[in-house]
């Protein structure tokens, strides 16, 4: 499995390649405690607690940490991940989205905050969108931790957003490189050799 994060030259070892940080663990911190409370802010769709659905594997710590900053602003949530991939073994989008697994709570009249780590072609997240789409929900509302608008293959935005992101391969805070660097607290790039 390799990131959603773009290309990047290849590390010989796990920890061999220099990696530059671009958000820092309290960066992403405090951001993720403001997108909370931008999400509480908003009005309820129903009474039914928000589903909150997290794209696996990346979004894992950020749709975690997200979600109990959501349960400090009083939110009920249920909490569900989903495996949807355009990536395969390449370090760049097939264009081939495949939603390998649906949410295992009923989606009909809910409202379903879909959670990534990156929002990069938009093939993935679109694919997800019209995915759930199909199951009649109340509404559904996108929040990604990085925004990177240059490689964007549609005109797909996200409604809340943690940090714009430079054209470069990132990994950590769950990003990685064919399965490397996920737990860094932090989000960086690999520094060219």
């Amino acid at each position: 499995m390799t990131s959603k994060s773009g290309s990047s030259p290849e590390p010989d070892e796990h920890h061999s390649a220099a990696i530059l940080p671009l958000f820092s663990a309290a960066a992403i911190g405090a951001r993720v405690q403001a997108l909370a409370g931008e999400i509480a802010q908003r009005p309820a769709a129903g009474e039914a607690p928000l589903v909150l659905i997290g794209l696996l594997r990346g979004a894992i710590p950020f749709a975690n940490d997200l979600s109990r900053a959501l349960g400090t602003r009083g939110l009920k949530l249920a909490i569900d991940y989903v495996s949807a991939s355009s990536y395969g073994s390449g370090k760049v989008s097939s264009g081939n989205v495949m939603v390998k697994t649906r949410p295992s709570i009923a989606l009909n009249g809910r409202d379903i905050l879909i959670v990534d780590d990156i929002l990069d072609t938009g093939l993935t997240m679109e694919a997800v969108i019209a995915a759930f789409s199909r199951e009649a929900p109340a509404r559904i509302a996108t929040c990604v931790l990085l925004d990177k608008r240059a490689r964007r293959l549609n005109g797909l935005h996200a409604d809340f957003v943690g940090f714009p992101c430079p054209d470069l391969f990132v990994v950590g805070y769950g990003m990685d490189l064919d399965d490397r660097f996920r737990e860094l607290p932090f989000i960086g790039t690999l520094a060219s050799p």
